[in-house]
């Protein structure tokens, strides 16, 4: 199903930011385990750019844009995105990503997923469908928490950032790291 791209612009001084004050107070402790931390996400930052986005989780940043230009030779460097991207519909063309972490305090590889995302729906790009994207730390009394920050992730002994194409039914990342226990059944 095609994408239909918006001319919507939003200048970077407009993002809601999470107030650094209040992620160091009780609030972040308050919030279950399984919940994310407060995120603002937004799509089109950049008015130039074939796309762009912007995700926020907690005090993790991370801005990504698109572009797609003319080229002679082939690439055979193919990404997540290329699971939901329609290939054959740009021939001989290339689609340039490029991802600026503004801060990271935890799950940025799951943070730059989304705001790649959002690029990708902003750009007008045909696509079979757009990425969703979490992680999951495991800590070391054996509980996992959902989104955790750095602070919140001292403790954990490893964690997992997966993605996964919703409408495809399809797995685009699977990111372990850590030493997480197998447990036989």
């Amino acid at each position: 199903m095609p994408t239909i791209r918006s001319n919507l612009s939003i200048p970077l001084t407009h993002l809601n930011r999470i107030d650094d004050v209040r992620m160091e107070t009780d609030d972040v402790e308050k919030r279950s385990e399984t919940t994310f931390r407060p995120l603002c996400v937004k799509c089109g930052v950049f008015g130039a750019q074939d796309g762009s986005g912007y995700a926020e989780f907690g005090n993790t940043r991370v801005l990504a844009q698109m572009y797609e230009k003319e080229h002679l030779t082939s690439v055979n460097n193919l990404s997540s995105l290329s699971a939901v991207i329609f290939v054959n519909k740009y021939p001989g063309k290339v689609i340039d990503i490029e991802v600026t972490v503004l801060s990271d305090d935890g799950g940025v590889l799951s943070t730059a997923i989304t705001a790649v995302t959002l690029a990708l729906a902003h750009s007008g790009i045909e696509h079979m469908g757009l990425t969703a994207s979490a992680h999951v730390a495991l800590k070391s009394n054996g509980d996992y928490i959902t989104d955790p920050s750095t602070s919140e992730a001292e403790d954990a002994i490893g964690g997992v950032t997966f993605a996964f194409v919703p409408n495809l039914g399809q797995t685009t990342c699977v990111n372990l790291y850590g030493r997480i226990p197998l447990k036989a059944t």
